[in-house]
């Protein structure tokens, strides 16, 4: 959440700290007309303490953090305004879920309906030895068909034989073994292209189509969607694209606004969030927000949704922000584009 404050020369700001927050950035109001050097001023707990220099058109970078229930006062040195600018620290952190977290608790739910509409291994059992059985049964009318017009004896033979071939399927899914006879309907078959070279089973034996259409089922469950790639930019940051958007571009110079989720890499603990409203409003490529945004969301289109791992000299760097971000902190943000100005 945006957090800002106009200081007025010879006039001091006091108050007891409501909501913690954290001040980002000072700038010099761009009306004032001198050359002179400001100089801010905070007191905390009774201590004056000078914390910028500034003179007009410079933009100096702060990393403040005040905690609710500090006393504080901000005043200045000069005749210009000063702007101050940063955004409040939340206080439960357990507030909001980051996108992936949404993303597989919906993946959970949908592999949750498929496994109830599952059938039980057994009537599926039942279900594939029936069908082996059926097509087997229309092999053997086909067999007699083409064979009508031969002698009884070999009739019964081969009527003999095809029984023998269904109580063996009955036993075991495996297709039928046809008994090989220099017959002319043999030699019209070799030349089919899908019969020169047929698949074979693990026993050497030419597979069904139920078999054929198991393997395939078997590969497509197996297939798993390509890993999203993470690219290196300078100084160490890390971005990996979750989604690629389709509207606008972000790019240094431009206002922007975008929803964020921020953890600790070393213990995935949340620490800020901003996911409802408008969302956070900031200038790209202006040190308004920590190195590794104004890095890692260069490129995003409105509507994508961005990993940004921030080692700590591209965010608080050897201090932190305590409490909440320790000293030497890496930080991973979920972050997605909602808009650009």
């Amino acid at each position: 959440m945006f957090w800002g404050l106009v200081i007025e020369p010879k006039k001091k700001y006091s108050q007891t700290v409501q909501s913690s927050f954290h001040v980002s950035g000072a700038v010099v109001d761009p009306a004032f007309k001198g050359d002179e050097v400001l100089t801010l001023f905070v007191e905390v707990e009774d201590q004056n303490y000078a914390i910028a220099n500034l003179k007009k058109g410079e933009n100096v970078h702060l990393d403040l953090n005040f905690e609710q229930g500090t006393k504080i006062n901000f005043h200045s040195k000069g005749n210009g305004t000063i702007h101050l600018t940063g955004y409040l620290i939340p206080d439960e952190v357990d507030e909001a879920d980051s996108f992936l977290d949404s993303e597989a608790e919906e993946e959970e739910e949908e592999s949750a309906e498929e496994e109830e509409k599952v059938v039980s291994p057994q009537k599926d059992a039942d279900k594939k030895k029936k069908k082996k059985k059926a097509e087997v049964e229309m092999e053997s009318d086909e067999d007699e068909e083409d064979q009508e017009g031969e002698e009884e004896a070999g009739d019964e033979e081969e009527e003999d034989e095809e029984v023998e071939d269904e109580e063996a399927e009955d036993e075991e899914p495996e297709p039928k073994k046809k008994k090989i006879e220099p017959e002319p309907k043999k030699v019209k078959k070799e030349p089919k292209v899908e019969e020169a070279q047929p698949k074979l089973s693990e026993n050497g034996k030419k597979l069904t189509k139920a078999e054929k259409k198991r393997l395939k089922a078997e590969k497509l469950q197996g297939a798993q969607p390509e890993s999203p790639k993470t690219q290196q930019l300078k100084m160490g940051v890390k971005v990996t694209d979750l989604k690629v958007g389709q509207g606008q571009t972000a790019q240094p110079g431009k206002r922007i606004a975008v929803y964020y989720v921020g953890r600790l890499q070393h213990n995935n603990k949340q620490f800020d969030a901003s996911q409802k409203g408008p969302g956070f409003k900031f200038k790209l490529g202006t040190g308004e927000v920590i190195k590794g945004w104004d890095v890692g969301i260069v490129g995003m289109k409105v509507g994508g949704k961005r990993r940004i791992v921030c080692p700590h000299q591209a965010a608080y760097g050897t201090r932190g922000a305590p409490p909440a971000i320790p000293p030497n902190s890496t930080l991973v943000f979920d972050v997605e584009l909602k808009e650009v100005l």
